[in-house]
């Protein structure tokens, strides 16, 4: 059995040329669909990031500008 299948398949390297090319282009598209999903994901995720960083450093810079005079007169006080 081992012997027909080894003649069968030396019998058609055409067809064993086409199969291993179908499999690495198969392969290849799978890794690079994945590739570009996951930096698409980063991407989004990045500038989603970025808009909640800008919006919590503008709640932060309100909040310090309505009381970090105060922290600072306190923190002067204290020193002196």
């Amino acid at each position: 059995m081992n012997t027909r299948h080894v003649s069968s398949q030396r019998a058609s390297p055409v067809l064993e040329v086409v199969v291993v090319v179908v499999v690495v282009v198969v392969v290849v598209v799978v890794v690079v669909v994945v590739v570009v999903v996951v930096v698409v994901v980063i991407i989004i995720i990045i500038i989603i990031m970025k808009n909640v960083y800008i919006a919590l450093l503008q709640k932060a810079q309100s909040a310090l500008d309505n009381n970090d005079i105060d922290i600072f007169s306190i923190h002067i006080h204290r020193t002196k």
